[in-house]
């Protein structure tokens, strides 16, 4: 029996080594796991799914507790990967989250999401506070650049939802500090922005739009107008831009600030341009069929349009089934998408050239980086900022960058288009420093094809 015992119990302490072997090399597996799902590899701080975890926790326990959930963004952040490499990236990243987790008090915690996002909840006593936790975090983050071997003007867009109802789930909480943020992404005039019953009902009026649109098109409620653009010095007629307006139910026009950036961000914006450039290849070939002096026209292409692999060709198609001289048809996109698609911008470029197709590059000056794009991006034609023109006439300093940037762009072989052109002022002054054309409503208004068609004269 000793034998047996001595049998067992040996299988026994085997198989208690075994277990305890086995729930230490889980529970190490389990850390592991948790760091690799909690613990962010840039900032070496929480994870998105930490927060939302959280999150989650602190609304059970605390039942009474206002708090504030803000979403927070680093503007523009692929300009400072694209200027000063990844290194710099990575320490841009690294210094709005030490900034943010300084903030972070008691009872409080942040987050890094992906790239440049970050997310945190602070604890809520009244909205001037939020405020200025908010500002002294943004100095915070210059200081840290000023201390840097690198200079570089970082912005940052703060998103805030103050948080009453413990009823929405974390989505939807995270979701509303992100809508918040979303309405001043890329206004460096705006730091923060708290999410409203504005907001809210902006996002209804979105939500009946989105519902709308597919039909919208189907059913033709869509339509191109023209706007034209101008010789300076002749003041004729030398092409238009098409612009696309929409007649919802036939009845109420919607201005395009209500759905083209919401197209943007949801897509349906590709389906749109396509539409845009077949109507207006099809107004130039009726145009042309009756005999008339049919200008060029630009039609806007939206930087999505960029990973398409397919839109050359589709373009290619339409402008080919209707007959049309690569001369008649342009293409503009704005300096933004030139900028935030480097990688794929001078493949597609050359390919357009090719094809017969002028590029023009929109909203010259609005970005950071114009004088990069004219030293990277070989486009046909620049059409300067409205922004630009509305100074002229009050401010000299304005004037005198305008008449360096055609004196520029021209000795580049490139042609100069002058928007939002309003009041003589800005008429003569273009002209006196030699800008080729110009658009805007000291001529003329975006007008309807049958109108813009009226414009045009009969060829001799």
């Amino acid at each position: 029996m000793s034998i047996w015992y001595c049998i067992f119990g040996g299988i026994f302490a085997i198989t208690v080594i075994f277990l305890v072997t086995l729930c230490c090399f889980q529970k190490k597996r389990n850390q592991e796991l948790e760091k690799i799902i909690f613990v962010d590899c840039i900032t070496g701080g929480s994870t998105y799914e930490k927060f939302k975890r959280d999150l989650e926790e602190y609304l059970k326990k605390n039942n009474k507790q206002i708090c504030a959930v803000l979403s927070i963004d680093v503007d523009k952040s692929k300009y400072i990967e694209e200027i000063f490499g990844s290194e710099e990236y990575i320490k841009a990243i690294n210094y709005v989250w030490k900034a943010l987790k300084e903030e972070t008090r008691e009872n409080e915690f942040c987050c890094h999401r992906d790239a440049d996002q970050f997310y945190a909840l602070f604890q809520y006593k009244d909205e001037d506070t939020i405020k200025q936790r908010i500002e002294a975090m943004y100095d915070d983050i210059r200081e840290e650049i000023e201390r840097g071997e690198i200079y570089y003007d970082l912005k940052i867009s703060v998103g805030v939802y103050i948080l009453k109802n413990r009823k929405h789930t974390v989505e939807r909480i995270l979701f509303r500090s992100d809508v918040a943020r979303r309405t001043i992404k890329g206004q460096h005039d705006k730091l923060y922005a708290f999410y409203s019953d504005e907001i809210k009902q902006k996002q209804i009026r979105n939500k009946e739009i989105e519902d709308r649109m597919e039909k919208a098109l189907e059913k033709g409620e869509f339509y191109v107008c023209y706007q034209p653009k101008y010789s300076t010095q002749s003041k004729e007629i030398v092409g238009a831009e098409a612009l696309v307006r929409w007649r919802m139910n036939g009845e109420n026009v919607i201005p395009p600030s209500e759905f083209i950036s919401l197209f943007e961000s949801n897509g349906f914006i590709k389906q749109l341009d396509k539409y845009v450039f077949e109507q207006a290849c099809k107004d130039m070939r009726s145009w042309l069929d009756k005999g008339l002096d049919v200008k060029p026209v630009s039609v806007n292409l939206s930087q999505m349009q960029l990973y398409n692999s397919n839109f050359i060709k589709e373009y290619m198609e339409i402008r080919e089934r209707y007959e049309l001289k690569p001369k008649y048809v342009q293409l503009e996109l704005t300096e933004t998408a030139l900028f935030e698609n480097t990688v794929v911008l001078e493949n597609v470029i050359n390919q357009l050239h090719e094809l017969g197709f002028e590029v023009l590059m929109d909203d010259f000056g609005k970005g950071y980086s114009s004088l990069n794009m004219l030293k990277n991006v070989e486009v046909d034609t620049v059409k300067i900022d409205k922004s630009f023109v509305d100074d002229i006439g009050n401010n000299k300093r304005v004037e005198r960058i305008i008449a360096t940037i055609i004196s520029l762009v021209r000795s580049l072989n490139m042609h100069v288009v002058a928007e939002g052109v309003e009041n003589e002022i800005q008429y003569k002054f273009l002209n006196l420093v030699e800008c080729d054309e110009i658009q805007g409503f000291y001529f003329s208004k975006p007008i309807e094809a049958k109108e813009y068609e009226k414009m045009l004269k009969k060829k001799k």
